[in-house]
């Protein structure tokens, strides 16, 4: 791997400011610049140069799902090119293309979630949200965007040297969103006041969880208690349709393991599902079964 592209994979792993959806994105944008950087002499050994790096990208942040079903689907497209028939000039141009297909796939997909997530958020709502989520974001500012009249409860999410309520309420200020941090301590008193919860996922498990930032644990056991519907947005992609989450037991840190049962429903890119359902979920949902992979 040479070091352009090793310091971007490292940047990628010691990323803790960024949501899963960007995250996912930026290690398809280093699989789109490898092949044009890389020093293959041969489509046989770009192929397999770029395999080994999208192999090391799946492994670096195992508790974020959607890095490592886009890595598979590239890898599984690069299995698919015929070595012995393509140029190295042509498998350039192919490995890119590939790259370039799937992050508008993702880009689409974290969009119409958040399209489906804003349809919710009504005049006068009261939101609460903890964390960030750049597909709750989008949700908010799409609804703002509509000129709906509605306040955000941003939980401070305080985590090492980083309240992540904070980037979240700057940038929906930004929108001229009207928001109020809230401090971690007074979670439970201020989620009277919310008529629902918006949420972001890393990780959906078919082994009834999911992964997001700290304190989402506590503000779903909280929202449980008050009667008050949480509501996770994300797309397809952060559901674990390969089985990666197998043998996690701990989170990162600075993440939470919730019981999707907290949950009242999934808002994705197809819609709200049901928690239930979500065991239902399977690859071609994700990827789609007639996908153009090399070509």
């Amino acid at each position: 791997m040479i070091a352009a592209i090793r310091k971007s994979v490292n940047r990628l792993k010691r990323d803790r400011e960024h949501g899963a959806g960007w995250l996912t994105r930026e290690a398809l944008e280093i699989m789109k610049s490898s092949p044009a950087a890389g020093k293959a002499t041969s489509a046989r050994r770009l192929v397999t140069d770029l395999d080994k790096t999208a192999a090391e990208i799946m492994s670096l942040r195992p508790g974020m799902v959607s890095i490592s079903n886009y890595m598979l689907q590239f890898r599984e497209d690069l299995a698919q090119i015929d070595v012995k028939k393509q140029s190295l000039e042509d498998t350039v141009k192919l490995c890119t293309n590939m790259a370039e297909s799937l992050i508008s796939h993702s880009e689409r997909a974290s969009k119409r979630a958040a399209l489906n997530a804003g349809k919710i958020i009504n005049n006068r709502s009261i939101i609460i949200t903890c964390s960030f989520s750049s597909a709750v974001c989008g949700a908010m500012e799409i609804a703002a965007h509509k000129k709906i009249d509605f306040k955000v409860l941003v939980v401070e999410s305080a985590s090492d040297d980083i309240a992540y309520g904070e980037l979240t309420a700057a940038g929906l200020r930004k929108s001229g969103i009207i928001t109020q941090l809230v401090p971690d301590n007074q979670l439970y008193w201020q989620m009277a006041r919310a008529d629902f919860a918006l949420i972001g996922a890393d990780a959906i498990s078919f082994h009834g969880y999911f992964v997001n930032g700290t304190p989402s644990l506590e503000l779903a056991k909280i929202a449980e208690r008050r009667k008050v519907p949480v509501y996770i947005v994300c797309d397809l992609s952060k559901v674990d349709v390969n089985g990666f989450m197998v043998e996690l037991h701990d989170p990162e840190p600075g993440f939470d393991m919730i019981p999707l049962e907290l949950a009242a429903g999934v808002i994705t890119e197809a819609g709200l599902i049901k928690p239930a359902d979500i065991y239902e979920i399977h690859k071609k949902d994700v990827f789609g079964s007639k996908r153009a992979r090399t070509h």
